[in-house]
């Protein structure tokens, strides 16, 4: 079996994905944000509280599409790390980094903002906003942990003794004053907020580095797309699916980024995914930058209620010596702020540059960071729990069960809707 079989088992996800409907929704607006260089926004005011709208009709489930057929697909290990949970662990790897050249952001200073309804549930989609006096510093939409975190120093304020920290969700606020250093941890209630009758979105993007290094990748998705969507259709509480698809390679190559919009219609995705080759590169970085701004950007992610996850298979780092390129550092931070998780799936060839990159983008967005593992020690491509990367302390199991296992955990948070 080849080293780069790892797709496999993400399609599966992403076809769970389309199986389930989606309906019309309004389109998530991107919050501007920037971490390398700091920004200053303007001088506003602190929003107000003001009362809930009425609740909307509940939504029917979309039955489960029965006209597919299931192929099984043969085993593939892989290993994870979370690091915002291991972060003794992850800030010492940091510290230790002796590779090339990446874009420094600085999380020493990190703080767990928590949004919990009048059940003590997170809430999904909750605006926090943390001021510096009358000077807006950070934005960002809460997961389904009811989680957003925020870095103080990432975003160039290193001086204030405190900052002001505004919860909105739906009309209902609660504002408060966190002092820097008291805790790291920070919950809020709306008690009077209910996400009673609201169905769940689930959009799920898979980001493909389509260079000629990555033609095991790409056969597996093409040849083995259903096999895991009856396990994710089976999940709870059962999400509105979509999936969207966004394929990169490199300047100089046949195209450098291309997009396959969200759609319910696995037919449809299929045969976009089937006209899909592997090829160009030629150099080891490819246009990361690019491709993840697109990603962000550029697809029709929904606003409201709304679990986002973007898959990144890849093996190779992004440019970081091209002139008036896109900034992958800036790029995770506005994935942070709209709420979309990126997971990075390191394939072979993956070298520390490209780990800590990818490292960097799943901490910032509270994702996992997974990669293939092998039989060892001779890493010839059988599956095995044996890893090349800096990590000391994972999991692993089979992709497939491991994908199905990150989506069924994000909804799980939201099963109490």
């Amino acid at each position: 079996m080849s080293n780069k079989n790892i797709l496999k088992y993400l399609p599966i996800l992403v076809l769970a994905i389309v199986l389930t409907g989606c309906a019309a929704e309004s389109v998530v607006e991107i919050i501007p944000v920037t971490v390398v260089p700091p920004v200053h926004y303007p001088h506003t005011q602190p929003p107000q509280p003001t009362p809930m709208p009425s609740m909307p009709p509940i939504a029917t489930a979309t039955p489960f599409r029965d006209d597919v057929q299931w192929q099984q697909a043969p085993e593939v290990r892989a290993g994870e790390v979370d690091d915002n949970d291991l972060w003794g662990d992850y800030l010492e790897y940091r510290s230790g980094y002796r590779g090339p050249y990446v874009y420094e952001v600085d999380i020493s200073e990190r703080y767990v903002l928590t949004a919990l309804d009048g059940m003590e549930q997170p809430i999904l989609d909750a605006t926090v906003t943390v001021w510096d006096g009358q000077t807006k510093i950070w934005e960002a939409r809460t997961y389904a942990t009811g989680q957003t975190l925020f870095f103080p120093r990432a975003v160039g304020f290193s001086q204030s003794s405190s900052f002001l920290v505004s919860v909105n969700k739906d009309g209902f606020a609660h504002t408060f004053e966190m002092t820097r250093g008291q805790q790291e941890s920070w919950v809020v209630k709306l008690d009077q907020y209910s996400p009673r009758g609201k169905r769940i979105n689930l959009d799920v993007l898979f980001l493909i580095d389509s260079t000629g290094s990555m033609g095991d990748e790409i056969h597996a998705l093409q040849s083995s797309m259903l096999s895991m969507a009856d396990q994710i259709d089976h999940l709870r509480p059962r999400p509105d699916l979509r999936f969207g698809l966004v394929t990169y390679r490199d300047r100089g190559d046949a195209y450098v980024v291309a997009k396959v919009d969200f759609t319910d219609n696995v037919r449809s995705f299929s045969k976009q995914l089937g006209d899909l080759q592997a090829a160009g590169g030629g150099d080891y970085p490819e246009a990361l930058n690019e491709a993840l701004h697109a990603a962000i950007h550029e697809m029709d992610w929904r606003a409201e209620d709304t679990v986002r996850l973007i898959f990144l298979v890849a093996d190779a780092p992004p440019h970081l010596d091209y002139a008036q390129d896109y900034d992958y550092a800036q790029e995770m931070a506005v994935a942070a702020a709209n709420g979309i998780k990126v997971f990075p799936i390191a394939a072979s060839g993956t070298d520390d540059q490209a780990e800590y990159i990818f490292r960097q983008i799943a901490q910032f967005t509270q994702a996992r960071f997974i990669f293939l593992t092998y039989e060892g020690p001779t890493q010839d491509g059988k599956p095995g729990d044996v890893s090349t990367m800096n990590v000391s302390s994972y999991g692993v199991q089979d992709l497939d069960d491991l994908v199905v296992r990150l989506v069924q955990e994000e909804l799980a948070h939201q099963q109490n809707r």
